[in-house]
């Protein structure tokens, strides 16, 4: 459920999730209110629901410092926003994510860099350093290791930089078999 929130979050939209509120146990709920909420979303949150209402295009803010060891697996969606957020945002607490469908810390540095932005991998982490999305370059294609989050991390920042390609599309099918379908009706 991270990837419409952030998709709210990016373009200045407002998402509501269902099943995933405050009393979830699920990282989800977390990402919205310890990620979101700090970049400058609005986010309310029910027992049972979660809402994320984005600032204006543009304005998300950086994230000094946020430990993601709790919900690593949030942490590319994190990294995909933190692109294009004023400042520097650092991202703790997912070493484990090196052993994962591949090494998505390095898979998130070296795809970032195709698109102009600046990263620092750190020992149990990373930095991003973010751009105004207006400064990104378009027309990227963006390698996903056949890995279904790295893909869905990219499609969340493909909605405010044009004409990125997203390579081995069908690895989403794993999570979300319909997931280019809902993201071309804006989740």
């Amino acid at each position: 459920a991270t990837y419409p929130l952030a998709i709210a979050a990016i373009t200045g939209t407002t998402c509501t999730i269902d099943n995933i509120g405050s009393a979830s146990l699920q990282g989800d709920a977390r990402f919205a209110i310890e990620v979101l909420q700090r970049m400058g979303c609005s986010v309310t949150q029910t027992p049972s629901s979660t809402t994320v209402r984005g600032p204006p295009v543009g304005h998300l803010k950086a994230i000094e410092e946020v430990d993601m060891e709790v919900m690593t697996d949030a942490f590319l969606t994190a990294t995909a926003l933190a692109a294009v957020a004023t400042g520097k945002t650092r991202i703790l607490g997912i070493a484990n994510q090196r052993v994962k469908e591949c090494n998505r810390i390095r898979a998130m540095m070296d795809q970032l860099a195709k698109f102009g932005v600046e990263t620092i991998e750190l020992d149990d982490g990373l930095e991003i350093i973010g751009k105004p999305y207006k400064e990104l370059k378009r027309g990227v294609s963006v390698h996903c290791y056949d890995d279904h989050r790295v893909a869905m991390a990219f499609s969340v920042l493909s909605t405010v930089i044009e004409e990125t390609v997203i390579e081995e599309k069908r690895c989403v099918e794993k999570t979300w078999p319909n997931w280019w379908d809902d993201l071309e009706n804006k989740v």
